[in-house]
């Protein structure tokens, strides 16, 4: 009875006008107030170099897809690019702009759309998650963004100016215009993920086997065509589609993006058994898996609902594509609306990878990982969470409405 009193109290200050207000002002605060301190640090925002310099050299009149990107953002703004630039051509529509800037103010600018993106993108996920009432949807909104910004993948996406905050959103907003039937949030998704092909593919082979998303995805692969067209003027269009697939097939050789230094499939097989899987294999892989998903979602709703799915769906792409650790940023979106065993299964593992490297380090994993420690303890974590989706399912042997992820 104390127990019950207690968390109907909680929920009753919570759901009133004024304590949400509170909630709602305090997280915000306490967000913004981490990414400013993280703004002034010393850290140089190394991946954020790209995307300004990107968006100069399309300024410029020329193509920064090539093995002479470093070498020309070094004699052009006197800074050393990490790899190339990998992102595909209609990630201008980002680029260009921040770089009419200078890169202090540009970098700033980043920053606060990420949080932006992350509000927005946590308040999606707990709108999702309906049998909570208002009170516990507001908690759970303030902890799953305090998480986002703080944790270790949030601390680097926010130092070195990564592109995970968005990706975020989009994965969110493919969800919502799913379940929601929101033709527009799938098409905004889908030009967001595709700026990072390998993580949209899951997504678009969902989209491809669902009939009714098929008019959003091919709205979203015109508009991102269209805004590819400024990139194709400036460097040339085979130019610019030549050097963007080859640096595609490039990207997994530098160290930072090896094996041992991703996290999912890609990182357990090195570790268990020293095999070195292809990061566009897999990337292929992930997407027929997300082609058989969405044609199985759509055909048997009966047993496998939407919902269930789309959880599925990010939980094998999470496991099968090579991420960096700013990557987990996207590990909130598996809280869509599904039972509780859930809900705390994903809390259990967002609370190992929130200091990853220090959980590594205590539980004394032999994490081989030179640049990023950690990345083995979330690829366990994944696979565990996958292998705890696919035995509810043999056990309850439907998966209707998702209930068989409750605690019964």
């Amino acid at each position: 009875m104390l127990k019950s009193f207690r968390l109907n109290e909680i929920e009753a200050h919570l759901a009133s006008r004024v304590g949400g207000f509170i909630l709602a002002a305090l997280t915000l605060i306490l967000c913004l107030a981490y990414v400013v301190r993280l703004a002034m640090s010393q850290d140089v925002a190394g991946d954020f170099w790209h995307f300004w310099a990107a968006g100069k050299l399309w300024a410029m009149g020329e193509n920064p897809y090539g093995a002479d990107f470093n070498v020309r953002v070094r004699a052009e703004f006197g800074f050393e690019a990490i790899n190339g630039w990998f992102y595909s051509p209609h990630t201008w529509l980002l680029s260009r702009p921040l770089a009419g800037l200078g890169f202090d103010t540009a970098l700033l600018v980043w920053r606060m759309l990420s949080v932006a993106a992350l509000v927005v993108g946590t308040a999606l996920v707990v709108s999702l998650r309906s049998e909570e009432g208002r009170g516990w949807k507001r908690l759970l909104w303030a902890v799953l963004l305090l998480w986002a910004v703080t944790s270790q993948p949030g601390s680097i996406n926010f130092t070195i100016g990564q592109f995970s905050a968005f990706l975020f959103l989009a994965v969110v907003l493919f969800f919502y215009g799913v379940l929601r039937q929101k033709n527009w949030a799938v098409v905004v998704a889908l030009v967001l993920l595709s700026m990072k092909l390998s993580l949209a593919l899951p997504f678009i082979g969902y989209a491809a086997a669902v009939p009714r998303l098929r008019v959003p995805m091919l709205l979203a692969g015109g508009i991102a065509l269209v805004a590819s067209v400024p990139a194709f003027l400036a460097g040339g269009t085979v130019e610019t589609f030549t050097g963007y697939f080859e640096g595609i097939a490039q990207y997994t050789k530098f160290d930072v993006n090896g094996p041992l230094e991703v996290t999912g499939l890609r990182n357990l097989l090195m570790h268990w058994f020293g095999i070195s899987v292809s990061g566009i294999v897999l990337a292929i892989g992930a997407g027929l898996l997300g082609m058989i998903l969405g044609w199985f979602s759509w055909r048997n709703p009966g047993r496998m609902s939407p919902t269930f799915s789309l959880v599925l769906l990010l939980a094998w792409t999470m496991l099968l594509i090579p991420q960096h650790r700013y990557d987990l940023l996207i590990l909130p979106a598996l809280l869509i609306h599904v039972g509780r065993g859930w809900l705390w299964a994903n809390l259990a593992v967002m609370a190992l990878v929130f200091r990853g490297h220090i959980v590594t380090g205590v539980m004394r994993l032999p994490d081989m990982a030179v640049h990023a420690p950690g990345s083995y303890l979330f690829s366990l974590a994944m696979l565990g969470l996958c292998a705890f989706l696919h035995l509810r399912l043999l056990r309850a042997g439907s998966v209707k409405d998702g209930s068989f992820l409750g605690t019964a």
